[in-house]
């Protein structure tokens, strides 16, 4: 009889807890539709205002009016940029070689060389 009572007593425990988790589970889903519900109100006369706002009250001052010359590209300014960068890199590419240039140009250079060692 005392097992009987243990096992009752355990089954309804099982079942209780099994509620109890059902309910925490839909106490959980209500509290989030709750306050979905509270941010639709809230945002129903904010979406009011906003619309409000929003009027077709654009008005065109003037027409636009195309340039008789072309802003861009400034053809004179681009091919005198070339040609200056062009002579840049010219100078320097001829600095350059001249530097690495090791060849024996006369005969003073070689007696100089052959001094240094």
């Amino acid at each position: 009889m005392l097992k009987k009572a243990v096992a009752d007593t355990k089954a309804e425990f099982d079942r209780v807890n099994a509620r109890s988790f059902e309910y925490d589970s839909l106490k959980h889903e209500a509290e989030a539709d709750k306050k979905l519900y509270e941010e639709l109100i809230t945002k129903n006369p904010e979406a009011g205002i906003n619309s409000g706002f929003q009027s077709n009250m654009v008005r065109i001052a003037d027409n636009a009016r195309p340039s008789w010359k072309p802003v861009f590209p400034n053809i004179p300014l681009n091919v005198g940029l070339a040609i200056l960068f062009s002579a840049i890199v010219a100078v320097g590419a001829a600095i350059l070689r001249d530097t690495l240039d090791n060849t024996i140009r006369d005969s003073e250079q070689v007696s100089r060389i052959a001094k240094a060692k």
